[in-house]
């Protein structure tokens, strides 16, 4: 009896210990998943808000942008949108010139891929997911960019900011993910300048919306 009893307490013992150690595991796990997203949120509250601007020259909304362990992060708050999906990219200029934003330049792709993660030979960087406009026309969204920065220099990642800087465009219609070179996504419609082609600048507004540079 006393051999029965000692080792129900050793196994009662051990697995004490080891759901402790379990649970430890974990805690570490939240902690640090907690302090990735602070992280997270911390560079995109510091960093400036660019406006975004549609095809009249109106600001709709702002970007925020910052970096995250997994890469550049995009935060969107615009409305005045046409209700539906949208192609969002980044494009490899930081220039929103009315009335179409073709100063913009094409897709960010400093890899030399085709367009689309439905090519086989796809996809660019700045090959971003479809967004979502609500019946209400307000778009707000947080896009992870993978294997790109835009501030803090990440090992094996690409520089958004590099260049002649970058803007975000949204675009008409919703991008298929295929069609070179842009995914049959229509018109240009709202533009934001994530940065100028002056290092570390980022864009402002003048009085008119028109985006304008500011190395503030």
């Amino acid at each position: 009896m006393r051999h029965i009893l000692f080792w129900t307490a050793t196994a009662a013992a051990a697995a004490l210990v080891g759901g402790c150690d379990s649970n430890r595991a974990e805690t570490d796990a939240n902690i640090a998943a907690n302090d990735s997203d602070a992280a997270v949120q911390a560079s995109t509250d510091d960093a400036p808000a660019v406006p975004m601007i549609d095809a009249s020259g109106k600001v709709i909304g702002e970007v925020r942008s910052g970096d995250g362990p997994d890469g550049a992060r995009l935060m969107i708050d615009a409305r005045g949108l046409p209700p539906g999906e949208h192609g969002l990219h980044i494009h490899d200029a930081g220039l929103c010139e009315l009335p179409d934003f073709k100063s913009a330049g094409g897709h960010w792709n400093p890899t030399g891929k085709k367009h689309g993660s439905g090519s086989a030979d796809g996809a660019h960087l700045g090959d971003l997911s479809n967004v979502t406009v609500g019946a209400d026309g307000v778009l707000r969204t947080d896009v992870a960019v993978a294997g790109t920065y835009l501030r803090t220099a990440q090992p094996s990642a690409q520089a958004i900011l590099g260049g002649d800087g970058a803007a975000l465009v949204v675009h008409a219609k919703a991008d298929d993910y295929k069609t070179d070179p842009s995914g049959d996504s229509g018109d240009r419609i709202a533009c934001a300048v994530l940065g100028t082609a002056e290092a570390g600048s980022v864009s402002s507004t003048d009085a008119s919306g028109t985006a304008a540079a500011n190395t503030q």
